[in-house]
């Protein structure tokens, strides 16, 4: 998962030596929605025009295609790497048995809160996010029940992929923005940038934990 503004990038041919799939196999996948679209970024080079992706997404994502696809149908795989399963109905004590956030703060408190029983797809995801926040920053109870509170809001928000979640500090409290797209954040000069999540990365590391159930 990257946690920098700028993710590393991969160009077209790069990632087809490394993964040796073929040109055809990467626009069908497009094609059929299990790589995004917004994951084939066209900058200029001195060659004209060259397509270049986030290296590690795809990476992850073709590894994940070549794995399942033995497994799943192509219309089970388009829905199980979708980074936007809304309908899915998850429950809390699974989902964190899997990602590994039963011996987190945020766990022990979310738990009390009867409405996180049953999880969406993206609930969980925002969830398994603030335990990865939580391992990079101290972060107070007040803090983790302000992120909490505002998952409701988020998720009806959210409507495509390309979502980052920035994390600011002001006089030592944490504060919480979702950015929709490539629009950048420009705090005040009281508040300190902590750190920038891409959601659809977690989102897709999540997906690997929880493909077992999801289907």
């Amino acid at each position: 998962m990257m946690n920098a503004q700028e993710q590393e990038l991969i160009s077209k041919k790069e990632l087809l030596q490394q993964t040796g799939i073929s040109f055809g196999q990467l626009y069908r996948w497009k094609r059929q929605k299990l790589i995004p679209e917004n994951w084939f970024i066209k900058k200029s080079s001195y060659t004209g025009q060259e397509t270049f992706f986030p290296k590690q997404l795809i990476l992850n994502r073709i590894q994940m295609i070549v794995e399942y696809k033995k497994k799943y149908s192509l219309d089970e795989l388009t829905e199980l790497l979708s980074p936007q399963i809304m309908s899915k109905s998850l429950y809390l004590d699974e989902v964190a048995e899997l990602l590994g956030m039963k011996t987190t703060q945020v766990y022990t408190l979310i738990r009390s809160e009867q409405r996180f029983a049953h999880l969406t797809f993206m609930e969980a995801t925002l969830l398994y996010l603030l335990t990865r926040i939580e391992q990079q920053v101290e972060i107070a109870e007040a803090s983790i029940l302000r992120y909490t509170a505002s998952i409701e809001y988020w998720t009806e928000q959210m409507e495509h992929s390309g979502y980052k979640l920035y994390v600011m500090q002001e006089h030592g409290h944490l504060s919480f923005s979702i950015i929709d797209g490539e629009a950048s954040l420009y705090p005040d000069v009281e508040s300190k940038l902590i750190a920038v999540y891409d959601v659809e990365a977690v989102a897709s590391e999540v997906n690997q934990y929880l493909s077992q159930f999801m289907l």
